[in-house]
């Protein structure tokens, strides 16, 4: 037996540390437009100055027959992984940097992923109305 099928699932719901080397983008994202360049500069910053104050949801990736890879895919945060690796990339951070994700194997991770980026209310709005 491989070390790689020693991994086992986490269960769901679970909030674990996970090095940032070990998160990927997931292919069930249901975001098509990219983040741009200027929205990842500021999760860089911001996480810089006050961390990551919303974890990222994850899925565990899992190889053909069925086992844990070790890597997991993210669902809902892939603009703070984003930042996190611009911050590697400026050696702010290492890229094995521990990431606070919550594991949820129990949601289709398409449909989640729809609903944190469908629902989501621009708050600027908000804000205007309370100054106006």
């Amino acid at each position: 037996m491989s070390a790689k099928n020693v991994e086992t699932v986490v269960e769901s719901g679970t909030e674990r540390f996970i090095p940032l080397n070990k998160l990927k983008k997931s292919p069930k994202n249901a975001r098509k437009t990219p983040h741009s360049e200027a929205s990842i500069e500021a999760y860089a910053a911001s996480i810089a100055a006050k961390g990551i104050l919303q974890n990222l949801v994850v899925e565990p990736e899992l190889d053909a027959g069925g086992a844990a890879t070790g890597f997991y895919f993210v669902t809902i945060g892939e603009g703070r992984r984003l930042a996190q690796l611009l911050r590697v990339k400026r050696k702010e951070i290492k890229k094995t940097e521990p990431i606070r994700c919550v594991i949820d194997t129990a949601n289709d991770p398409h449909e989640i992923s729809l609903d944190e980026n469908v629902t989501r209310e621009n708050m600027l709005g908000s804000v205007l109305e309370l100054s106006c």
